[in-house]
């Protein structure tokens, strides 16, 4: 017989507080720990969901909200524009003569636009441009402030806002002029101000590439556009420039006299034609008119070619540019002598008298001055540099810091998700290695057999 298989009984004591018994030696339960913390989301992943949800938030409102408070007219602008060129006179500014073949001088042109903060806004922007031209001997400066639209680039109505003399103001409408707007493209078709006038004219995109319209300016890309502006009445202002420069603004009735007679219409000879056949009323109206100074009508005219940074609007460069002025007599004193004449057709020499008349009606106005110009290639090539930092800076607004928000937002809620992750498994793994969390299996006796 091999060994007995004895089974050990462990000793029962009573609790009496729990009214069963205790089996001494069994694997009795022992008192619960207290469970693991079963939180979700920790201090730190939560503190990083929080801010990637803001970053991402940040970078979804960027560009409806940032970008237009960022990308706008800058205030560091403080640009000198070299031109150069020729300026030539039609007429004697002593006399008012035409000249035989015009006199010509060298041209040089200094354009400071300058951008005063002191004076701009959020949303409007206060530039100060002095223009020096020195055509020859002759220095001549002039001045103008504009107010523009800093997002649009339009000229905006204000009072600082004036041309030639501060009080000067006149209506520049939804114009361009310091620079043209954001995103032009070449069906675009712009109002650009020319101050002469106190107008604006069209500007046309220029569709063919040449030789003289590159499609790049120092390996910028650039859009071309052309416009011009017709004889146009010079306004009360630009008289008044007219003025401070000396020309005159009328004739003599020597210099009005000379004039007719150089057309075809000797004044002498002709009145003492007419006298024998005129009225006393028509020798008297006659009289007044070739007694009286003549006022003169200037007109201004001008062109321009203008090479923009599609993107920016940035004006990279100007050529071909053209600035004129031109005079004509009055018409309407004229008028009258062509009325007393058409009474005395018979008298010879009226009717050749009439006709050269009528062809100084209908004559265009003579020009006076007429000056022609462009950018030079230093000044081109600084003008691109300053267009590639806008360029710059306008990607990092509208590009760059979008992007690197949202790359950083979504970096930020990845690591708190991932933080999860962790801590869940943490959690897991002490809730198995804690006593009484799981399934206890009873404890059992072995017996060895014999």
């Amino acid at each position: 017989m091999g060994p007995s298989t004895t089974i050990s009984r462990p000793a029962t004591t009573s609790n009496p507080d729990l009214g069963v018994a205790e089996k001494s030696g069994s694997a009795a339960v022992p008192p619960q720990r207290a469970a693991p913390p079963t939180r979700r989301f920790g201090w730190g992943s939560r503190i990083s969901l929080a801010v990637g949800v803001v970053v991402l938030l940040i970078a979804a409102l960027w560009t409806p909200v940032a970008v237009p408070a960022l990308v706008k007219f800058p205030m560091s602008t403080n640009v000198h524009v070299l031109y150069s060129g020729s300026f030539a006179s039609y007429v004697n500014p002593k006399t008012g003569a035409v000249l035989a073949s015009p006199s010509v001088a060298k041209l040089a042109i200094n354009q400071h636009l300058q951008a005063i903060p002191a004076q701009s806004s959020s949303s409007v922007a206060v530039v100060r441009e002095t223009i020096t031209v020195r055509a020859g001997a002759i220095t001549s400066t002039e001045n103008n402030v504009y107010t523009l639209n800093r997002r649009t680039m339009q000229a905006v109505p204000d009072t600082r806002a004036f041309t030639y003399v501060p009080g000067n103001t006149p209506s520049r409408g939804a114009s361009y002029y310091v620079t043209l707007p954001m995103g032009v493209s070449r069906t675009t078709t712009l109002p650009f101000w020319y101050a002469p006038s106190g107008t604006a004219y069209l500007l046309h995109p220029l569709a063919a590439v040449t030789a003289a319209n590159p499609s790049t300016l120092d390996g910028l890309a650039v859009i071309w556009f052309a416009g011009s502006q017709p004889m146009t009445p010079a306004p009360a202002f630009e008289r008044a420039a007219l003025v401070a420069e000396g020309f005159p603004m009328s004739l003599t009735p020597t210099e009005a006299q000379a004039q007719l007679t150089a057309a075809g219409v000797p004044v002498n000879k002709l009145t003492l034609a007419l006298l024998p056949v005129l009225t006393k009323s028509e020798l008297t109206t006659l009289a007044g008119v070739l007694n009286k100074p003549t006022a003169l009508q200037y007109f201004v005219f001008g062109s321009s070619q203008v090479a923009a940074e599609p993107r920016t609007g940035t004006i990279v460069k100007l050529q071909n540019l053209v600035d004129g002025v031109a005079v004509k007599a009055n018409p309407a004193p004229l008028g009258t002598v062509v009325s007393i004449l058409d009474r005395h057709l018979t008298v010879p020499g009226v009717p050749a008298a009439v006709a050269a008349i009528k062809r100084m009606e209908a004559a265009p106005p003579q020009p006076v001055t007429e000056a022609r110009y462009t950018q030079t290639g230093a000044s081109v090539a600084s003008t691109v540099t300053i267009a590639r930092n806008q360029i710059g800076t306008m990607n990092l607004a509208t590009r760059d810091l979008p992007i690197g928000l949202g790359v950083l937002g979504v970096l930020l809620v990845c690591l708190s998700l991932f933080g999860v992750t962790v801590r869940r498994r943490r959690i897991a793994a002490a809730l198995l290695g804690t006593p009484g969390a799981g399934s206890i299996r009873p404890a059992h006796d072995r017996s060895q057999a014999a």
